[in-house]
């Protein structure tokens, strides 16, 4: 039966809800198709590429900005977070995937704890800009969920899309290295390499750790781009 049968099933069962809009257009849309269907698809994701997927079928990524970011353009755009939509909150709160359920069942309520985007294509994340890592950060309530979070392969930010970390006193672990485990740190010069930018950056770990009393940032990876600028100043 699997997960065909599973969606054939909700698009039947709420067809004649949706029979009007989707007649009308001459086929299924995306917004035609049950919140209970679009969540079974996503059981079968990894964990970003949930997040990714809840984003997209809410709003563009640009539209979840936050008012923290501070460049010209982004202050002359920003606007309030979209208000998730309800296929968004049903795909964010699904347990862990069916495959590892037993194991992972006591950790259904910290499923977003941790993030890694190692577990996406590497295609789509060297694609993936600062909206798009703000947006999954805010569907996720990361400022208060998340402990521990690796950029793996994000080599397209300039950080921006870290401001809704700002405060936070629950992350424990930031990964900004850029590169998985065993892989080379070498991914570019200062010239060429990823668009991580100090001058946005350390003011955001700044809002982090200059608390110490609430803070709860225990280890933190810089890509080699930061310490091969301060070593050549």
């Amino acid at each position: 039966f699997g997960v065909k049968g599973t969606v054939a099933t909700m698009v039947t069962s709420n067809h004649s809800k949706r029979q009007k809009t989707s007649s009308s257009q001459g086929g299924i849309r995306i917004s035609d198709i049950p919140d209970e269907a679009l969540a079974a698809i996503a059981q079968f994701l990894t964990k970003p590429t949930q997040a990714l997927f809840a984003v997209a079928i809410t709003a563009p990524s640009p539209s979840w900005r936050e008012s923290e970011l501070t460049t010209k353009v982004q202050l002359e755009q920003q606007r309030p977070p979209s208000p998730p939509s309800s296929a968004c909150q049903a795909i964010l709160s699904l347990n862990p995937s069916p495959h590892n359920l037993t194991k992972h069942r006591d950790d259904a309520n910290k499923k977003w704890a941790t993030l890694d985007f190692a577990y996406i294509e590497p295609s789509l994340t060297k694609k993936l800009s600062d909206d798009d890592i703000a947006a999954v950060l805010v569907s996720i309530n990361a400022v208060n969920k998340l402990e521990s979070l690796k950029l793996t392969g994000c080599v397209n930010i300039a950080g921006h899309g870290l401001n809704p970390l700002r405060g936070s006193t629950v992350l424990k672990q930031l990964d900004l290295s850029l590169v998985g485990q065993h892989e080379s740190p070498n991914i570019g010069s200062a010239d060429d390499g990823p668009l991580l930018s100090e001058d946005v950056v350390i003011p955001i770990l700044e809002s982090i750790i200059d608390n110490e009393e609430t803070s709860s940032l225990k280890q933190l990876q810089l890509p080699k781009k930061f310490r091969s600028i301060r070593c050549s100043n």
